[in-house]
Order: C-alpha cells, then sequence, then structure tokens
C-alpha cells in the first residue's frame, strides 16, 4: 500500500498526470471503517484537454465605450462614454478550456464515492479551481456537494452537446467579438449558477426519466469565501448576483434503435441581489427562468434545439425616471443624445433559441448551429412611445478531422449580427447609478473564423 505525502507539489501531480495518463487501482485495501474486502476497490485518474486557437475576423463594431461620471442631479442622468479601442486587431491567439482533472472513485459493497478535482489551465483567471467536488452514488441516485456545475448544466440538452470544433454558437467566438451591450450571445439563462457551491441530487433513472435539483446559498460563491449577501462576493466591478437559487429539472434519455431521443426542461429561481444593496433604482426583479431542450440522434446524425425563456428576470424595477423629468442623457463622441427614460413594465421578455445539426463519422465531423435572441431594453421616449430591443443572431459552420486519438485539429466560420439602438441609454444608466465605470458596445456586426487543435489524453 502506497502512501503519498500530503505536501506533494502541484508540479510533481502535474508530472504524473502527463506521464501516466492512466488508472492506478489497488483493490482490497484497508479502511477504518468495515468493509468486504473483496467488493472494496479504489482507482484514480488522470486526464487533460486543451484547446489551442487562432481566430481571424473583422467587426464594423471595433471600439468599446467607458461610461463614467459626477452624481446627477435627481431626475437626471448624464454620462459621458469615452473611447476604448478594444478590437483594433484581426488576429486572435488562445488557449482555452484547458485543464487537468483527477478523479479518486471508491467503491464499497453498494456505495460508490468519488472526489474530483478540476484545475483550469487559464493564465488570466484568479479562480484556477474550476471544479472541486464530492458525488455519493447510491441505489436512490447520486448526491454531489461542492463548487460544481448544476442540472441546467447536467441535466439540460440542446446543440451544445454535438456541435464539433469549439461548440458552434457555444464555442470560443465570444473571445474576439466585440458583443453588443444588452445581447446575450450564448445559450445560457439568466441565473445560471455555474460552478458555485451547491447541494445536488439526481435520481436513478426510471425508464428513461431523471429528476434534478439543487440549492445554492449564494450563486457567485466558490470555495472557502466568507459569508457575502450585500454584494457578490466573485465579480468585480459587482454584478447582480441570487441567494438562495434552486435549480429544478427533469430529463428524458432513450434509444429506440437507432434513434436516440434527449428531452429536457429545467427552471432557475433566485432571489436576485443589486449591484449595491443601497441605491433603490438598482433593485432587480427575482429570477425565474426555464430551460427546454430537445436532441434526436439518427445513426451519425443529430439535431436539437435549446429554447431559453429569462422573461423578466434580472431586469431593473423601478422606472428611471418619470416621464415628467429629462431622464437619462449619454454623450456618445462628444455628441449629447436626446433624453429618454427607463420603463420598467415596457423591459424584460428575454428568450434566447439555439438551434443546430451535426454528422459525426468514423474520420471527420460537421456541424451547424445558429443562435437568436431578443429582449425589451425598457428604453423609450415620449415620440417613441414604446421599449427598445437588443437582438443578435449566430451562425456556426464548424468541422474537425480525427487525425488521432485525442489529436483533433478543427475548423470555424461564424457571423454575428447584433442590434441595440439604445446601447449607451443602458450604459448611461448603470455607470451613474453605481457610480462605476461601465463598459459598452454599440450594434456590430462581426465575420470570423477559428483554427485550432484540440488535445486530450
Amino acid at each position: 500500500m502506497m502512501k503519498i505525502s500530503q505536501k506533494i507539489s502541484l508540479s510533481l501531480v502535474m508530472m504524473i498526470a502527463l506521464s501516466l495518463g492512466h488508472s492506478i487501482a489497488s483493490s482490497n485495501s484497508t479502511s477504518s471503517t468495515k468493509l468486504t474486502p473483496s467488493k472494496d476497490h479504489f482507482s484514480l485518474n488522470i486526464t487533460g484537454k486543451a484547446l489551442f486557437g487562432s481566430t481571424f475576423g473583422s467587426q464594423t463594431a471595433k471600439n468599446s465605450y467607458i461610461f463614467s461620471g459626477p452624481k446627477s442631479p435627481i431626475g437626471q442622468i448624464y454620462t459621458s462614454g469615452t473611447l476604448l479601442p478594444t478590437h483594433h486587431q484581426g488576429s486572435l491567439f488562445d488557449v482555452g478550456r484547458s485543464g487537468l482533472t483527477f478523479t479518486a472513485e471508491r467503491t464499497a459493497g453498494e456505495l460508490k464515492y468519488s472526489f474530483v478535482w478540476r484545475i483550469s489551465g487559464d493564465g488570466s483567471s484568479t479562480y484556477h479551481m474550476k471544479e472541486i467536488y464530492l458525488m455519493v452514488e447510491t441505489p436512490y441516485g447520486s448526491f454531489v456537494l461542492g463548487d460544481v456545475k448544476g442540472p441546467e448544466d447536467r441535466a439540460s440538452c440542446g446543440p451544445s452537446d454535438f456541435c464539433v470544433g469549439t461548440g458552434g454558437t457555444d464555442g470560443n467566438f465570444s473571445r474576439f467579438v466585440n458583443m453588443t451591450t444588452s445581447c446575450v450571445m450564448s445559450p445560457s439563462a439568466v441565473g445560471d449558477t455555474g460552478s458555485s457551491t451547491k447541494a445536488s441530487f439526481y435520481s436513478k433513472r426510471l425508464a428513461g426519466f431523471q429528476a434534478s435539483i439543487a440549492y445554492i446559498p449564494n450563486n457567485q460563491h466558490l470555495g472557502e469565501m466568507a459569508l457575502n449577501t450585500a454584494m457578490s462576493p466573485l465579480k468585480t466591478p459587482f454584478r447582480p448576483f441570487d441567494l438562495q437559487s434552486v435549480v429544478a429539472g427533469i430529463d428524458f434519455l432513450q434509444k429506440f434503435g437507432d434513434i436516440t431521443l434527449n428531452l429536457s426542461a429545467v427552471h432557475l429561481h433566485g432571489n436576485t441581489r443589486a449591484e449595491k444593496p443601497d441605491v433603490r433604482l438598482l433593485q432587480r426583479t427575482n429570477t425565474n427562468s426555464w430551460d427546454f431542450g430537445v436532441v434526436l440522434g439518427l445513426g451519425r446524425v443529430s439535431l436539437g434545439a435549446e429554447y431559453i425563456y429569462n422573461g423578466n428576470s434580472g431586469k431593473l424595477r423601478h422606472d428611471i425616471f418619470g416621464k415628467e423629468l429629462k431622464g437619462i442623457v449619454p454623450t456618445v463622441n462628444g455628441e449629447t443624445l436626446p433624453g429618454k427614460y427607463y420603463i420598467a413594465n415596457q423591459a424584460g421578455k428575454f428568450w434566447t433559441l439555439n438551434t443546430g445539426i451535426s454528422y459525426i463519422g468514423s474520420e471527420a465531423g460537421v456541424s451547424f448551429s445558429c443562435l437568436t435572441t431578443s429582449r425589451k431594453t425598457g428604453i423609450t421616449s415620449l415620440s417613441q412611445g414604446c421599449s427598445s430591443k437588443a437582438r443578435g443572431s449566430a451562425f456556426v459552420l464548424s468541422t474537425e478531422y480525427y487525425l488521432a486519438p485525442g489529436f483533433v485539429p478543427y475548423l470555424e466560420w461564424g457571423i454575428y449580427k447584433m442590434k441595440n439602438p439604445d446601447w449607451a441609454y443602458v450604459c448611461a444608466s448603470i455607470a451613474n447609478l453605481t457610480q462605476w465605470d461601465f463598459i459598452g458596445v454599440p450594434s456590430n456586426t462581426a465575420k470570423a473564423m477559428i483554427a485550432g487543435l484540440k488535445i486530450q489524453f
């Protein structure tokens, strides 16, 4: 029986991962708990992956604008946007979705439990611990405790499950494209809990159905962070966050000969907190989002759709300001725009639809995905009469080639179109009410190609 020092360095662990890359197993190991020796089994698995990508393209909105300014008189918001030349280069090299995963599993009779530790290789991240959790599998289902993705990721289905390359519309184009303010160009629900600390349960699959539920005290809490219910403990500058989140889902997965059918429905609820707790006009409506998905597999062909309805989740709850006041007056490029207002009951109706199709052969794979999104900004004027909309659409064609196990070159082509005529008013409102800088982007059209290599062991 081997004794591994608790003070082993991370560099040595990485050397083990690179040199072994396979299971280390031992049986009949001793334990402080009385177990049947013949049924006691321990294993350690080490895996890793990385995407090396190069993006080339062009876009109409090469500039971003940073909004900041002095506090405005009551009833008025005056904020100027200062130009930032953030996207003036037509190329980008990046290393994405890289990391190592250590999985220690133990089986004792009918009980199976595992400890999973995922380390991110993102050099730009402050938090390199991607996931760390305990999973206990019982005859009734699985309990998952720790910093780990929840049912909105594990129980949902859609084109992201089968699109090749970096993932189609759920891939890596967001690192290159200058995303227009209020246009969320990814299939992700408002209130998504990510890898925040949570307790989850996934039932055993019965007749193809599986139920899941998770409780998350704070959807921005990670690891050993201290309790903080006033402001987001993770995001800087601070962003809205949810307390007492509950994510519940049900999915169906069944195979009928060469046909595979996957259906899912997930609901997210959370008590949303504003960026700053003492500003009435920053108060938000609570998270109440739905995610519906379907994937149909026909041999080597897969097609599917995912519809996310966020509704009014996370929108500003109060008007800015009354119609008798001058309202929001931003300045962009030295030009002062006409005064407009934010009317809360005209904001929301936020939805996203992601569709896709793929063919995965023995030597290559190809997929095409399309994403459409729309939300009412709540920005209006007396002459306008109704709220403007932030709209976006994306089209991505992806291919990849299986040259060797775990060695996959890929190519992707994408077109992103985003439009928000009142983007500056959204930026001016948040920057002025928080008294923090807020970076915004005007309407944009981008065309790009990603060429890269996926490595997995």
